[in-house]
């Protein structure tokens, strides 16, 4: 039997860890192809939630270009002290948005944030960039394809 062996951290490890990855966003982080455009046309509200720390997020957009899309309607695990797949940060969101779950979808790249949007009572759609989706239901692999996949859970909310 192997025996775990402790790892001491620098006290400074996570402003280090986030110092850098705040570096890698700023010179190497771009938009997902179609998601401006996606954004822009979309007809439904929207919002992030997030398992980041707003700062991270609000970086994230300014670099992407996509802040304007969004405003204040960002939603962090941080603020609520719970993250996926625990529900609590989607409704959260929903709340402050104002809409009950069940009338809300997720979109998400991660199993624990299909897990949330399960344990939320809130339909989900799962974005899995260039993979092949064989058949997979509710999952999308290009931003372009949202609108068509969003207008068709509309109907059932």
């Amino acid at each position: 039997m192997k025996k775990n062996k402790k790892i001491t951290l620098a006290t400074d490890f996570e402003q280090q860890y986030r110092a850098r990855v705040a570096e890698l966003f700023t010179t190497q982080l771009q938009a997902f192809p179609g998601v401006a455009t996606m954004l822009a046309e979309l007809p439904f509200t929207f919002c992030i939630a997030s398992n980041g720390p707003i700062p991270k997020i609000r970086h994230a957009l300014s670099v992407t270009g996509l802040s304007h899309f969004f405003a204040d309607r960002l939603y962090s695990s941080f603020s609520v002290g719970a993250w996926k797949p625990d529900p609590a940060l989607f409704l959260h969101a929903a709340q402050e948005m104002g809409f009950l779950p069940q009338h809300c979808v997720v979109i998400e790249d991660s199993l624990v944030g299909i897990q949330a949007a399960q344990a939320a009572n809130m339909q989900s759609l799962r974005f899995l960039p260039n993979q092949p989706l064989n058949q997979q239901d509710k999952c999308f692999n290009h931003m372009s394809q949202l609108p068509a996949l969003l207008n068709q859970l509309s109907a059932s909310l």
